[in-house]
């Protein structure tokens, strides 16, 4: 991912937090692009996973409505001009729900990884497929504020299907 399109997806998150609201969510910012993250007082009702991630960032916002909640963390994670969208459900504690990190022309891509050690990772890797053919999932990079509507939702969407597919729990 390139520094413009994080810059310019920041740009777009701090617009819809100062309007507080985007499409079905609600965008609230976290903190600022550039300040330091582990000096910021948090709530601690969100998953702690997104503060201790980088220290080059380009904002936190947290997403949420009546049913979801989620984190959203721009940085750049390891301080070396690799720039990701990383997603954390506040619901949960542990790892990142998502982490974006590829892009293809005007998409953000990511694939798909099981990874539990249970010995069913076939069959989860069979029900991302059925949703998101070869388990790769493109989302149009948006460019403006209602662009950014349609790609919280996928995004959103996203991070719940793959927490089902992860629990074995789709219907």
């Amino acid at each position: 991912m390139r520094v413009y399109q994080i810059m310019l997806l920041s740009s777009l998150f701090e617009t819809a937090a100062s309007n507080g609201i985007t499409g079905n969510f609600s965008i609230e910012r976290l903190a600022s692009p550039n300040i330091n993250i582990r000096n910021v007082l948090l709530p601690h009702t969100l998953n702690s996973w997104l503060f201790i991630k980088g220290g080059n960032h380009y904002g936190i916002y947290r997403v949420y409505n009546e049913i979801f909640d989620y984190g959203i963390l721009l940085t750049d994670w390891r301080d070396q001009n690799n720039y990701y969208v990383i997603v954390c459900n506040n619901k949960m504690t542990g790892n990142a729900t998502l982490e974006i990190n590829k892009t293809d022309n005007d998409n953000f891509t990511w694939k798909y990884k099981a990874m539990k050690q249970d010995g069913k990772n076939a069959q989860r890797k069979a029900l991302f497929a059925s949703q998101y053919s070869d388990c790769t999932v493109e989302l149009a990079i948006p460019k403006n504020s209602a662009q950014l509507d349609t790609f919280v939702n996928s995004l959103i969407t996203l991070a719940e299907f793959r927490i089902k597919v992860d629990n074995l729990s789709i219907n």
